[in-house]
């Protein structure tokens, strides 16, 4: 007994270290992105172009969430490994590349040829401003290209994060962000007299941004000797090796597909809401994105390659799911307290008003409850990824997706924007709550203390009373409460 706790204590700590590197990374890349979306709301606040700029976005990030950042962690990286475990890397890598890449080139164009169809089918409500909806679609056909370097940047990252560098794939962002910052500020004093203007060269900004970003990554690549020669071979032998990760693959598509379905959902019915609406959902949606991407993103990223080496699974999950929930809860709470002061310190300056403000907070505070749900979502994800098992993520996406078409309607009626994030919060439950109730043993063996619960209660009535009138004072002390919170609750619940 005494020999598994200290293997659980190694375990936490590894994950802990590895979590750190990606965190690392991701930091820097986070505050360059909170710095782009500062300056886009100080530029553009809630107007109708901030709309076409975020709809244009999304778009082509759409198909890079189900085909290439998804696909690439949670198909690739797995099979890379058992693949390097037979020396046959190099050869199965080179196929899957130019696979990737022809795909990329077929879709960027396809995307340029049929994007009046695409933002009319996402963005319907622009149909109604003829201008919008006509910018919108030229906008768009200026970022579909970046999905082949979307593509590439995955590919390299995934390669990284498989040899458990995850350092530069985290990094890798953080040079998207600065060459939009540098472009977008030279392109805001050049031609703020003309906005439309501005927003063709803020997307060319974008575009060159993520070509920045997978450029970076090429360097790590050869320098950690995993470059391989791009040679193709589809020998029989070759194909049969490539089963496992296409049988992978198309499930993990199949299933992202179903959850990018609930943004494309909440893009249509924002884009039916008025001015601002899409914007706004946006700016929310990217601060509660944080924690999810520091952390829950970064135990399901960091944690992957040992859980699909790992033969006992469950004691594994139970460490990352201790180490997830001792980390993310301290933040939630934080978040749900402090909402309306952090989207006030981030985003009311410029054309971003205090209504804006009060607006973005309420739909922020919506969406901070799926924080915990989709960060322990990812994790069980990979659970049932290592083991080449299907069928349990595709039907909690399917269980996720369902949930969020009866709820998204009938809130965004009653609610407005707010109910959009609240239905998604809603949607991350049912997912999360699906998946774990298909580890039956693991929820038995889940064992918290009562000084836990405790503890949690003194923080949240410590956060919840207001001393300091000075917002970035009072967020700071808050802060300070959070750290030392996460800090007990770790020496607590070994």
């Amino acid at each position: 007994m005494a020999e598994l706790r200290s293997s659980g204590r190694n375990r936490g700590s590894e994950i802990t270290r590895n979590l750190f590197f990606f965190l690392g990374g991701t930091f820097i890349s986070r505050v360059f992105g909170f710095l782009r979306e500062i300056f886009i709301a100080f530029s553009l606040g809630t107007s109708h172009l901030a709309d076409i700029l975020y709809v244009s976005f999304r778009i082509p990030n759409f198909l890079r969430d189900i085909v290439a950042e998804n696909a690439i962690q949670t198909a690739f990286v797995p099979s890379y490994i058992k693949w390097k475990e037979k020396s046959l890397k190099e050869k199965l890598s080179s196929n899957v590349f130019i696979i990737y890449v022809t795909f990329a080139i077929v879709i960027s164009t396809l995307g340029i040829i049929f994007a009046p169809l695409i933002v009319k089918i996402t963005a319907f409500g622009f149909t109604k401003i003829p201008w919008k909806y006509n910018l919108t679609v030229r906008l768009t056909r200026i970022l579909f290209p970046l999905i082949v370097f979307l593509f590439l940047g995955s590919f390299l990252g995934g390669i990284l994060n498989a040899e458990k560098k995850f350092f530069p794939p985290a990094l890798a962002p953080a040079f998207f962000n600065i060459t939009f910052l540098i472009l977008g500020v030279f392109f805001y004093f050049k031609y703020r007299s003309n906005e439309k203007i501005f927003l063709i060269f803020l997307g060319v900004s974008l575009l060159l941004g993520i070509f920045m970003q997978f450029f970076f990554l090429i360097p790590f690549v050869f320098k950690n000797k995993l470059f391989f020669k791009i040679s193709p071979d589809f020998k029989k032998e070759k194909l049969k090796e490539l089963k496992p990760f296409f049988a992978l693959l198309l499930p993990v598509v199949l299933s992202t597909s179903l959850n990018q379905i609930i943004l494309f959902i909440s893009t249509l019915l924002a884009s039916l809401l008025g001015k601002g609406a899409v914007a706004t959902l946006n700016y929310a949606f990217r601060v509660m994105h944080l924690p999810i991407a520091f952390l829950g993103v970064g135990m399901a990223v960091t944690t992957l390659p040992d859980m699909v080496k790992e033969k006992n699974k469950e004691e594994y999950l139970l460490n990352v799911y201790k180490e997830a929930i001792i980390i993310l809860l301290p933040a939630v709470i934080f978040m749900v307290i402090n909402a309306d002061g952090i989207i006030r310190i981030l985003f009311e300056r410029g054309v971003f008003s205090r209504v804006d403000t009060y607006q973005t907070s309420g739909v922020f505070l919506m969406y901070s409850f799926s924080v915990i749900t989709v960060s322990l979502a990812k994790i069980n994800l990979n659970y049932f990824y290592s083991q080449n098992k299907i069928i349990e993520p595709m039907l909690s996406f399917l269980f996720s997706t369902s949930s969020y078409l009866i709820f998204a309607p009938i809130l965004s009626k009653l609610m407005g924007v707010p109910g959009l994030a609240l239905a998604s919060s809603i949607a991350s439950f049912f997912q999360w709550i699906f998946l774990l109730h298909k580890i039956p043993s693991f929820i038995n063996r889940f064992r918290y203390k009562i000084g836990f619960l405790m503890a949690l209660l003194v923080f949240v009535f410590l956060l919840y009373i207001k001393i300091f009138n000075i917002i970035i004072i009072e967020l700071i002390f808050d802060g300070i409460l959070t750290v030392i919170f996460y800090l007990g609750l770790k020496k607590l619940w070994k």
